[in-house]
């Protein structure tokens, strides 16, 4: 997150300073991420991010978030 490197268990809320996302799920290729509360301007509940992509964000506040899934472990 931002350049930050942090390990995170599904339903954990992330990142640890700013708890804004939670991590609903994993697979082998991917993560899916929901909002600690609310939804996406789109309406989603959820966002998919691949391993190796990166995703911005920006809350309604400026604040801009730059999540990046490195890899998943089991």
């Amino acid at each position: 997150m931002n350049g930050s490197s942090e390990d995170v268990r599904v339903n954990d809320p992330f990142p640890a300073s700013d708890p804004t996302f939670k991590l609903v799920s994993v697979t082998d290729t991917a993560a899916v991420i929901g909002l600690v509360s609310g939804s996406f301007s789109n309406g989603d509940d959820t966002i998919t991010i691949n391993v190796g992509e990166t995703l911005v964000l920006a809350a309604d506040d400026g604040t801009r978030y730059a999540i990046k899934i490195v890899s998943v472990a089991s």
